[in-house]
């Protein structure tokens, strides 16, 4: 797929970014607030850690085996896989976990300990989404063919009813980034 390209009227943007990076910055120092995550995301991100691994070592060394327990082991191993994924990899991937960068690059990888491939997320999010935001064929984060997340997608008789199975496609995206987005997204990005 094709991306295609967006135009920005940099001088506009820049002093737009200017102002609000500035407002941003005099709104912590008031605050008297850290732009990094505090003790409590910190611990946050300790205990999702442990909702993931102690349920996944219980299946491992057999402690678990009933198939009741062990869908109740992967229920809470995907508590722990979401905090993961949205309270410490996305966080360090801004660079926003710790004031050390390698710390913050070490904890954006464990989406790899997760299955998935860090660096694919990095374009996708960081570069694509936070360029385009909600901009339809340019923000990945809403452009597919299974839900309609714009205006200027034509309506479907497949987008009628998204808003009661959306919730089960969103459970699936876990499995299609593993089996082949990452890997789509690994070959397409290496072509650009």
């Amino acid at each position: 797929m094709d991306m295609p390209t967006a135009k920005f009227n940099t001088k506009e943007q820049s002093e737009f970014f200017k102002d609000l990076s500035k407002r941003v910055n005099v709104y912590f120092k008031s605050n008297n607030l850290s732009k990094k995550a505090n003790f409590s995301v910190k611990l946050k991100g300790f205990l999702v850690f442990f909702l993931y691994i102690i349920p996944f070592s219980m299946m491992l060394f057999g402690v678990v085996s009933s198939p009741l327990l062990v869908l109740i082991m992967w229920a809470i191993m995907s508590i722990g896989m979401v905090g993961i994924g949205f309270g410490i990899m996305h966080d360090s991937n801004h660079g926003a976990y710790s004031q050390n960068r390698s710390i913050n690059k070490f904890l954006g990888r464990s989406f790899n300990f997760l299955g998935s491939f860090d660096i694919t997320w990095r374009v996708q999010h960081n570069v694509l989404h936070h360029t385009y935001p909600n901009v339809h064929d340019l923000d990945e984060d809403i452009t597919n063919e299974v839900m309609r997340f714009s205006p200027t997608v034509d309506q479907k008789k497949r987008y009628r009813f998204q808003e009661y199975f959306g919730l089960f496609l969103y459970g699936l995206l876990t499995l299609h980034r593993l089996i082949t987005k990452d890997f789509e997204q690994l070959f397409r990005y290496n072509k650009q």
